[in-house]
């Protein structure tokens, strides 16, 4: 599996570290800033590499979830051919060639490492690539985004105070926080290597994602260990057993934003001068702490955005059920980017309709359901299970405040997690019949 395993490094470095092709200038009609992502030419020559993965697996995923996020990217693909938009089917054909080969050759790929049981070597290769992510994110807040011409505003101004944030790679902050939410959850409960270094990679991909200042990101991520907490408490409560180490990370993830962001305050309390208190001040404000109008008006200002792109159903029966195809809901704003709704849920009621909103929200709640019954029920000591729901949770509410599933970077996560779940899932069945 060597092979594999590098071309899994190769792949997850040209999706999320190297630089984006700025082809907006070339597609007529598309938006000035849109760019392509070099994730496919490593998928391409995985491909090349390994054929046979694309028949590995067989039929032992056919029942996962991830088959009908592939359906919806199928579906994406055939309405944006009849809308005959060519800026629609090229963006189409991208999320379909994603959503299709993802789904096969990860799918072949874990399974594979986790009848070799090499599942760990996946894992570290995850956790390398994103501690570089993370690297280069907490560069960015000093140098400015790695690839600026990928960018629009990087910096947010607080309080009278132009706070410079944290971009890395990505496009923007809200991105790079959703990306750095996965490597996150991938430390705390996949790292397969000694604890010691976990803390120091969960310090430096938690500070990262600190450092975006992405106010969706953060909040989603906390919530999503909050929930995550209630789960288990559940489990105890109901069975009288628990796997202690899992809820050890757990706690740890959830109290590592809490206990920074406490520091934050002691130092503002009893250690920095008062021009670095109205900075600290700034930065809680902008997150609607200590400064309820604030809070307040992004929160009306966000919903009179999302009410906007609620008139998906004004536009006749076929186009409110089955949509009008890939970015052709929207137009292009001001600044040359996408004008979305900031909402990912109502975009694709705009883009495919209710079948196809109904398509993709229902591989989400599944996933997510899926992840909670084992956690309730399994005996089998796996972080497979938490990983997957505190992700998808998290990356769900995320998903409240942009159209980041709509990104091949997100759905390649998306399908991973999936994928992971039901592999984990046959192979505890596998385990079991095997003793038997």
């Amino acid at each position: 599996m060597r092979h594999d395993h590098f071309c899994f490094g190769l792949f997850l470095t040209l999706l999320f570290i190297a630089p984006k092709l700025p082809v907006g200038m070339i597609l007529e009609g598309g938006s000035p800033l849109s760019s392509l992502s070099l994730g496919f030419v490593g998928l391409l020559f995985w491909l090349i590499v390994s054929p046979k993965l694309l028949f590995y697996f067989g039929r032992r995923l056919r029942s996962s979830w991830g088959v009908l996020v592939v359906f919806f990217t199928v579906y994406a693909w055939i309405v944006s051919a009849f809308s005959g938009s060519t800026i629609s089917i090229l963006y189409a054909t991208q999320y379909l060639f994603y959503g299709l080969f993802g789904f096969l050759i990860l799918g072949s790929y874990l399974w594979k490492a986790s009848t070799l049981d090499e599942l760990d070597k996946v894992f570290s290769v995850i956790i390398v690539i994103g501690t570089i992510y993370s690297i280069g994110v907490l560069v960015s807040i000093f140098t400015g985004p790695i690839y600026p011409h990928q960018t629009l505003s990087t910096a947010r101004l607080w309080g009278g105070f132009r706070i410079q944030q944290g971009v890395g790679f990505s496009e923007n902050q809200n991105g790079a926080g959703g990306v750095l939410i996965f490597f996150l959850v991938a430390n705390i409960f996949l790292y397969p290597h000694r604890w010691r270094w976990q803390l120091l990679a969960i310090g430096v991909m938690g500070l990262a994602l600190l450092m975006t200042l992405s106010r969706s990101a953060i909040f989603s991520f906390m919530l999503g260990c909050i929930v995550l907490l209630s789960i288990w408490f559940l489990r105890i409560l109901f069975t009288k057993r628990v796997n202690r180490r899992s809820v050890h990370r757990v706690m740890t993830s959830a109290f590592l934003i809490i206990g920074v962001l406490i520091m934050a305050v002691l130092g503002y309390f009893l250690f920095l001068s008062p021009p670095n208190q109205r900075l600290i001040l700034s930065i809680l404000s902008g997150f609607g702490i200590g400064d309820a109008p604030l809070l307040y008006k992004s929160v009306i200002d966000r919903l009179e955005l999302w009410s906007g792109g609620l008139n998906w159903w004004i536009r006749g029966k076929l186009s409110a059920l089955f949509g009008v195809g890939f970015r052709n809901s929207i137009i292009i704003g001001e600044y040359g980017a996408w004008s979305t709704p900031h909402n990912f849920y109502i975009n694709i009621l705009g883009d495919f309709g209710l079948v196809g909103f109904l398509m993709f929200i229902s591989a989400l709640i599944g996933s997510i359901s899926y992840a909670v019954s084992r956690m309730l029920i399994s005996q089998r000591k796996s972080g497979a299970y938490p990983f997957v729901f505190l992700f998808i949770s998290a990356l769900s509410i995320h998903n409240l405040t942009g159209t980041f599933l709509y990104s091949p970077i997100y759905l390649t996560l998306l399908l991973f997690s999936i994928l992971l779940l039901r592999i984990d899932t046959r192979r505890a069945q596998f385990d079991t019949t095997r003793l038997d």
